[in-house]
């Protein structure tokens, strides 16, 4: 990674001779879209066992808005925008590969709001402008599925979800800090270092996670898994497939293991866990990163004999787990050892580029790391 494993992509699109950066069509394909591509193929160009982790700071142009939501009546003049462009989009970026942080830089209205919270963490300003607002109700709008779906899974508690979505109340950064929707409050002056600063603490999420999607389909992705340490399922790595269903995040998503393991939970043949463990577990609240972080380690950590996919696996777990162990790691001897699990990687050579609303390439005198749109 030159210089820095931080990237970043500053919204610079200009309404009334302002950056307010509202969202429509060519905004998301152009810009933004076109943005986390760059991104992305860069990263994993430059990936190695010295650059293993990265981060992506999202910010804007400017100290009014981060981002002033829909340019409303294109987004209602286009009937393909929502189901075609929108919600592919956020998908796409509650689901990068990369750890993502919004630095809020100003106003952060509708889709704006939504934006940032598509986010994996949010820093916001202690002074001058900054309110997070959901004002669709003061205009009779109603919120477009794909932005209800991440307000539900992202405010985390109905009393919190009413007062926004009902009531539009304007939030500040240290009200929602308050309530862990922004993860910090700094200064305006601090703003852009503060996010930067984070980044560079959470680069580490994703040191031992490589993640690739399946033919650009944002509902399946696969990714290298990590035994947990301490367990008997330490130093093993396997490709574990991950599919979202429609109604995610309220369905929870179907978990498989590419690669054989020796578990009760785990079907030895096809890979598939439990759907009962995974059911019992989910929550709409939880992000991605909560299966890699917290539900996979907790099922390898505890498993649930009660319930088997593996009946062999079930029983040897209750009956002799000295020969459990055993099994347990003679299967990442045969089938789990690091040289064994790979994933297919994108070899692009693409460098580090700011670009313009149409993508095109700046001069070679720009910050590594950065993106402008």
């Amino acid at each position: 990674m030159p210089n820095s494993n931080i990237y970043k992509i500053t919204m610079n699109r200009l309404s009334n001779g302002q950056p307010e950066n509202r969202i429509e069509r060519d905004f998301l394909d152009l810009g933004l879209s076109k943005a986390l591509d760059d991104v992305e193929s860069h990263w994993r160009s430059l990936r190695s066992d010295l650059y293993p982790a990265a981060s992506l700071v999202l910010t804007g142009s400017g100290l009014k808005f981060f981002s002033n939501g829909l340019v409303l009546d294109k987004a209602l003049d286009d009937k393909m925008f929502f189901a075609s462009i929108l919600d592919p989009f956020i998908l796409r970026l509650s689901s990068f590969p990369l750890p993502t942080i919004a630095a809020v830089n100003g106003h952060a209205f509708a889709m704006g709001f939504v934006l940032a919270l598509c986010c994996d963490y949010i820093v916001g300003k202690s002074n001058g402008r900054g309110w997070f607002c959901m004002n669709e109700n003061e205009f009779a709008s109603n919120i477009p599925p794909g932005m209800l779906s991440v307000l539900m899974r992202r405010l985390n508690n109905w009393q919190l979800i009413r007062q926004t979505i009902l009531d539009c109340r304007r939030w500040t950064p240290p009200q929602l800090n308050e309530v862990g929707i922004v993860d910090v409050v700094c200064s305006e002056e601090k703003l852009q270092s503060e996010a930067a600063k984070l980044g560079q603490s959470v680069a580490n999420l994703m040191s031992e996670y490589e993640v690739n999607l399946s033919n650009d389909n944002m509902q399946e992705f696969f990714v290298r898994f990590h035994g947990p340490k301490e367990t008997h399922y330490q130093g093993g790595v396997w490709k574990v497939r991950v599919e979202l269903p429609d109604q995610y995040p309220f369905k929870s998503p179907s978990i498989g293991f590419l690669n054989r393991i020796f578990h009760p939970n785990i079907d030895e043949q096809s890979g598939s866990v439990c759907l009962d463990v995974i059911n019992q577990t989910w929550s709409p609240m939880f992000d991605l990163i909560n299966i890699f972080e917290v539900f996979l380690p907790q099922l390898l950590r505890y498993p649930n004999p009660s319930d088997p996919l593996n009946g062999e696996a079930a029983a040897l777990s209750m009956r002799d787990a000295q020969s459990y162990e055993t099994k347990v790691k003679d299967y990442i001897q045969r089938f789990a050892l690091p040289e064994n699990v790979k994933l297919d990687q994108d070899n692009d050579d693409d460098s580090d580029v700011e670009i313009s609303d149409q993508g095109s390439l700046p001069s070679d005198d720009q910050v590594p790391g950065a993106v402008d749109i």
